[in-house]
């Protein structure tokens, strides 16, 4: 007999969830929203370059996230047909999630003037 531990996963998201909303709408309620007043695509394109590079951090760093989760699939999928070996993935998962907090780290750093 197997045991599951689907119920202590689902509480433990859960948890991670209310707390890091909690600290979201605390500093959404401090700071407001930072983001540009830009709404629609057409107000993008007739908006004036430096207004357009406001949101140049946000943006590309939303970018940089989804090509790591893509990496980190196309790793668990070559994982999923063997064509890796699992010391070999664990390496590339290890290089793929340093990577991702290090490129959004420097982004931050070089990109937000008063993060």
């Amino acid at each position: 007999h197997k045991q599951n531990y689907r119920g202590l996963f689902n509480l433990l998201v859960i948890i991670l969830v209310v707390s890091n909303f909690r600290l979201i709408l605390d500093a959404v309620s401090k700071h407001g929203f930072i983001l540009n007043k830009i709404g629609t695509l057409s107000d993008f394109w007739e908006a004036e370059w430096s207004e357009k590079m406001v949101d140049f951090p946000f943006l590309s760093g939303l970018l940089i996230v989804q090509a790591f989760v893509v990496g980190s699939y196309a790793i668990e999928k070559m994982l999923c047909q063997a064509w890796i070996g699992e010391c070999f993935g664990m390496l590339l998962h290890l290089i793929n999630t340093n990577a991702s907090l290090g490129v959004v780290s420097l982004v931050v750093w070089h990109l937000v003037k008063n993060p």
